[in-house]
């Protein structure tokens, strides 16, 4: 009998988190995002991209990311800069994905923050500037991403423009990252950033 009660507890611990994971059939999802929904319009682009309950279809996707993007949803603001980086349904553009990486960063965006950072680096779509990019770095390491927080520790190593090297702030960026996670967390191909 006392094995009875954790089973319960177990079944009805998955039950309710059954029902807090309703998902919207393709259709319903179509009607929410034509009534300017900007989440339904994103979870739309993103079925397109994924071809999930429709086909692929990478012009429909990008066409809802830029319905979303445009009432400031910042997965769709990310999501049109990393198309335009990597050339996904489109032609690769730096320029274009800096724009995008820009207005999802003003959003929070901590991977933006990161890619945009990345673009600064290296000055491909923007004019290239080491202290910009240690800054937005810094700013997506603040909201814990680890690949931010460990990139830091390895700036404050070395230095560079601008920038002193710093054993101690190395330390603590390094330790900082070690708490968040591990480096393919940040890679995770479902990750939407939630503000």
């Amino acid at each position: 009998m006392r094995r009875i009660g954790p089973i319960f507890i177990l079944l009805l611990a998955f039950g309710l988190a059954a029902c807090e994971e309703k998902s919207l059939s393709f259709d319903d999802l179509l009607g929410a995002a034509n009534a300017g929904d900007k989440e339904n319009q994103y979870a739309l682009a993103l079925a397109y991209q994924e071809g999930r309950g429709t086909e692929k279809n990478l012009d429909q996707a990008r066409a809802w990311y830029e319905k979303a993007a445009g009432q400031g949803e910042p997965n769709a603001l990310y999501t049109l800069g990393h198309m335009g980086h990597h050339g996904l349904g489109m032609k690769q553009d730096f320029d274009h994905a800096a724009k995008w990486y820009r207005a999802a960063s003003d959003q929070g965006h901590p991977k933006a923050m990161y890619n945009l950072a990345r673009l600064y680096m290296r000055g491909i779509g923007v004019e290239r500037s080491f202290a910009t990019a240690v800054a937005w770095i810094e700013k997506a390491a603040n909201q814990g991403m680890f690949e931010a927080q460990w990139r830091m520790g390895e700036i404050y190593t070395t230095g560079g423009i601008g920038v002193k090297a710093d054993i101690k702030k190395a330390k603590m960026w390094y330790d900082r990252a070690e708490k968040s996670g591990d480096l393919t967390s940040d890679y995770d191909p479902d990750y939407r950033f939630k503000p």
